[in-house]
């Protein structure tokens, strides 16, 4: 589920000093209420499911005599450091790669590419590391690696036909058995997107309620902060911003004038969040402040606390946490309906199930982080 704690409630770690969500109100502070269509699933996307169905079950036959070429799934052993320590992301034996595939960097393809079958080799090469927080510009890490190119294999998958069907499923004798659960597997996930986005759109249902006027100096910031973030995510990656954007064809005006609305939408969003939780006397904890900022260790939490102090920005970390004990109020309250106007109490336990699941997920991996007495962030 997309996390909005970090955008429409993130408006507060952006940098301008002087916040009004406080100066915000709203028309009505009720139920927020969506209509959701219903889910299609085309032929296409049912036949796109029984194969990626189907190779799940693929089997990989040796290439025998010849060397390795892009296409290729090639069976490795590999042990990767970094710094010199071992860099576990990137050490197993046995893997299966497909070369040309983009899964793996340029620099470490050229050297398997020139390898031959039961030769080791060694590469130093660059890959992107996972960051702690969506919002924050991918970082890239140098590492070292240790290849021994066991053999070469060529992906076999099988037909999808009755006798196929009914030798590998349970729940399925036919084809056409297996094409019903291939179009509940596409529209189970498409219900899945929809939830995912679901609290980000009742956010923005919420903002068509905001009395106020956003300032342009806030836009500005907001706006900036972005722009920064990608151009510090590309340069990590030995690209521009504006580069990247003329190689796709894409006007930077344009491109501009789109992340300043979604700026304005944004603060719109976060602004009528601080505003609903002020109605309802929503007062986060110094551990709502610390889930808000997502972080592992409580010494990380000190420092990030401090740091937004020092900048005169703590108050900022407080309306975060507001927007945050917002959203779960207006996710948990929220009418969701269908076309026809009926209520769709069904579609509504799922997503509150699986935004408590995503919040429960996120609060057990702070789990084994020592502890701090909890107190009312206003006395910060």
């Amino acid at each position: 589920m997309a996390d909005t704690t970090t955008d429409a409630a993130r408006h507060g770690a952006e940098e301008n000093k002087e916040s009004e969500a406080e100066h915000f109100s709203l028309t009505s502070y009720g139920p927020v209420v969506v209509t959701v269509e219903k889910i299609k699933v085309h032929s296409s996307e049912v036949e796109d499911e029984l194969l990626d169905m189907a190779k799940a079950h693929a089997t990989y036959e040796p290439i025998e005599n010849r060397d390795p070429q892009s296409g290729d799934i090639v069976a490795v052993n590999l042990a990767t450091t970094r710094d010199g320590k071992p860099f576990d992301l990137l050490t197993q034996d046995h893997a299966l790669i497909r070369l040309g595939a983009g899964n793996m960097p340029e620099a470490f393809e050229q050297a398997v590419l020139a390898m031959k079958v039961g030769e080791t080799t060694e590469v130093d090469y660059s890959v992107p590391l996972p960051p702690a927080d969506p919002a924050a510009p991918i970082e890239s890490a140098d590492v070292h690696s240790t290849v021994t190119l066991n053999g070469l294999r060529r992906e076999v998958i099988p037909s999808v036909t009755d006798a196929w069907v009914n030798a590998t499923y349970d729940d399925a004798e036919m084809v056409e058995d297996l094409k019903k659960i291939a179009a509940k597997n596409v529209a189970s996930r498409k219900r899945d997107e929809v939830i995912s986005e679901m609290p980000r759109r009742l956010a923005s249902k919420l903002a068509e309620r905001l009395v106020g006027v956003i300032s342009d100096e806030a836009v500005n910031a907001s706006f900036k902060d972005r722009v920064e973030r990608l151009e510090a995510s590309f340069k990590s990656q030995d690209q521009t911003l504006e580069q990247t954007l003329a190689d796709a064809g894409i006007d930077q005006a344009e491109f501009y004038k789109m992340l300043r609305n979604d700026a304005r939408d944004t603060l719109a969003q976060g602004y009528a969040l601080v505003a609903l939780a002020n109605h309802l006397k929503l007062e986060p904890t110094a551990e709502d402040i610390d889930n808000f900022l997502d972080v592992g260790t409580y010494e990380e939490s000190v420092r990030l606390r401090s740091e937004y102090a020092e900048k005169g920005l703590f108050g900022r970390l407080v309306e975060g946490a507001k927007g945050m004990l917002a959203i779960n109020h207006v996710v948990h309250h929220a009418i969701v309906k269908r076309e026809d106007g009926t209520e769709d109490e069904g579609f509504e336990r799922r997503l509150r199930r699986i935004y408590d699941e995503q919040t429960a997920k996120r609060a057990a991996a702070r789990a084994a982080a020592p502890k701090h007495e909890q107190e009312d962030a206003s006395e910060e």
